[in-house]
């Protein structure tokens, strides 16, 4: 009896269904009688093509996730995804796993003509992650994250002239093809870099006017992380990177010194080292940061690291005037199954 009662919910924002047994008319009945409902999870085996009208004409629902419940059949095909993309205007993400998807240059399929959608995440049949729906807009879109691998390369023009409002890139493992895209993606605003070459990369990012965030999945040396901080752009506000060995006081003191970047994210993937002054010394001493996120892998005297790390934040409250310390919820130490208590310490600091 509790699926008949949301019928007639009509408050409900979210709904899931796993694995459920409904007979197929109960999902239009939802949906048509649920008009406010914005996010909607079908992980379950139900043909699309008999919910494609209600999805379509669905005023609210703004995320739509499509996960089969068999793994071995295809929740939509290529011509009903895009039916229900050109037709529908509200919804801003879609997850599903989708049939053949044709070449750019097949005109006996139809094209993507949706301006409203910012988030697509789509999967073969084998599971595989696709951007091959990518190539069949032929309007300017509004899709705002890209994240790409080198297999993506080909829909490098397509990609450039068709969804360049993309504020977000990711491309793993190409270097040029991040280049070619960040070049000429003019609104990109967050850039993840994956394992690719540097020095073409820092070229590109020191020409750019609008990048406010740089995340690097690759290590950087000592003199990549120097000329990094080397940078003085305006809107570049947030560096997330990693290491693994210590930073020399020249390399720290390049951080401390830029007047531009105000949050930092590190994480040490050193497991032997005990350590970790870096965490203190940016602390104490690069005095316009807003956010600190420190990251450490597994250690196995994690115990003691923790410890004297957080000693470490009592004595920066204590001995930090109110109008320049990082606030207790922007500052975080973590590891993978422990987290310093920074309003503890905080706390601690003021009273004892």
């Amino acid at each position: 009896m509790g699926y008949i009662v949301i019928y007639h919910y009509r408050l409900v924002k979210k709904l899931s269904f796993e694995s459920c047994t409904f007979p197929k008319r109960d999902y239009i009945l939802i949906l048509e009688n649920n008009p406010q409902l914005e996010k909607l999870g079908l992980h379950v085996k139900v043909d699309f093509h008999l919910i494609l009208e209600q999805l379509i004409v669905h005023p609210s629902i703004k995320s739509l996730d499509l996960k089969e419940y068999d793994c071995n059949d295809m929740l939509a095909t290529y011509e009903e995804l895009v039916e229900y993309l050109n037709r529908n205007t509200v919804v801003r993400s879609l997850k599903s796993k989708v049939g053949p998807i044709p070449s750019q240059s097949d005109e006996t399929k139809p094209y993507i003509t949706n301006t409203t959608l910012k988030k697509l995440n789509i999967q073969t049949i084998e599971y595989k992650k696709t951007n091959l729906l990518l190539q069949r807009w032929n309007v300017v879109s509004s899709v705002n994250t890209l994240s790409l691998s080198s297999k993506d390369a080909l829909l490098k023009d397509s990609i450039i002239v068709y969804h360049k409002k993309a504020t977000q890139l990711y491309v793993s493992e190409d270097t040029q093809l991040f280049t070619d895209l960040f070049d000429n993606l003019p609104n990109i605003k967050r850039a993840e870099i994956g394992y690719l070459n540097y020095i073409p990369i820092l070229f590109s990012v020191a020409l750019s006017q609008n990048i406010e965030t740089l995340s690097f999945t690759m290590l950087l040396s000592e003199p990549e992380i120097c000329t990094l901080f080397q940078l003085e752009k305006p809107k570049l506000k947030t560096i997330l990177f990693r290491i693994k060995d210590e930073l020399s006081s020249e390399t720290i003191s390049k951080i401390n010194d830029n007047q531009s970047i105000t949050n930092l994210t590190i994480t040490n993937g050193n497991r032997e080292t005990t350590n970790h002054s870096i965490f203190s010394v940016i602390l104490r001493n690069k005095k316009n940061l807003q956010k600190f996120e420190y990251r450490l892998s597994r250690f196995r005297l994690i115990d003691g690291i923790m410890a004297e790390l957080t000693k470490d934040i009592i004595e920066y409250y204590r001995n930090t005037s109110f109008n320049v310390y990082i606030k207790p919820d922007s500052l975080s130490v973590v590891e993978l199954y422990t987290k310093i208590d920074t309003y503890k310490c905080f706390i601690i600091s003021q009273t004892q």
